[in-house]
């Protein structure tokens, strides 16, 4: 447990955490537990259930809470969002390295419970232009809603950045992979290793 590490991406709606978070697993899905988040917001074209998120309902989400089945959850845009806790845990034992994909309010939660194993890394589009051809192509029934709050909510935390321990810009999606991985290699040195017995 004291060997694994968390790395939490955070960044607007459209920054590109979801495909990081596929391409990297498709590199290595062995020794990286992506913690698949649950909410009740509709499943998107392509999204499959368990792999992208658990889609479930509000009745359902309320009952996860009572039963304290999440580790942190919140609601953003009309919708609950949270990461369940036992898969998550299990990972943790394991030192496997755990890949999240949360909101700001989601990552300080996750910073504040275990603070030596998490880093915040700040996933960054090249610009607000950017942002919103990336939402205009998902066709983002919300998507003046979803600029407005997030550039709102961003304001806020950026006026104190001490959550985020690294920063990715990504406007080259290669390059921003390999930074990545870069970050979780970096972590991994920090480490001091298991030395063999002769």
């Amino acid at each position: 447990m004291l060997n694994s590490k968390i790395f939490v991406l955070v960044g607007f709606s459209g920054s590109g955490k979801s495909t990081l978070v596929r391409k990297l697993l498709r590199k290595d899905n062995k020794n990286i537990f992506y913690s698949v988040s649950v909410t009740t917001r509709p499943k998107r074209r392509g999204e499959r259930d368990a792999k992208d998120y658990y889609f479930v309902s509000f009745t359902e989400f309320q009952k996860m809470i009572k039963r304290k089945e999440l580790l942190e959850w919140t609601f953003a845009y009309g919708n609950y969002y949270g990461t369940p806790k036992k898969p998550f845990m299990k990972a943790l034992k394991e030192g496997k390295k755990i890949l999240m994909d949360l909101d700001i309010k989601g990552a300080q939660k996750i910073k504040k419970q275990f603070k030596e194993q998490s880093k915040v890394i700040l996933v960054l589009p090249p610009s607000f232009s950017v942002l919103k051809e990336r939402l205009e192509k998902r066709k983002e029934k919300e998507l003046n809603f979803r600029l407005a709050k997030d550039k709102k909510t961003w304001q806020e935390v950026l006026k104190s950045q001490r959550i985020f321990d690294y920063y990715l810009m990504n406007d080259n999606l290669k390059e921003t992979i390999k930074n990545l991985e870069a970050i979780m290699r970096v972590e991994d040195l920090k480490e001091m290793p298991k030395l063999k017995r002769r």
